[in-house]
């Protein structure tokens, strides 16, 4: 069976919210559930902000040089 990180339920995560091309919020997050689209809903521990929502959850960051001007969210 293959190892490594995988998106699931109560699983600790980042949330990366690109406020302008040079400066990213970064939050820390809990996966609460998973949009139609695959995608998880994150709801940050501390604030109770919810990213994402049944039909478009938040996709994750694999690349630097991806679009940075939606929500992305990375694993530890």
């Amino acid at each position: 069976m293959a190892g490594g990180w995988s998106p699931k339920v109560n699983r600790h995560v980042q949330v990366l919210k690109f406020v302008s091309s040079s400066v990213i919020k970064v939050k820390p997050g809990i996966i609460t559930g998973f949009a139609t689209d695959t995608n998880p809903i994150i709801r940050v521990r501390h604030t109770g902000e919810v990213y994402g929502t049944g039909a478009v959850g938040v996709p994750r960051r694999t690349d630097v040089n991806e679009n940075q001007t939606i929500t992305k969210y990375i694993a530890p």
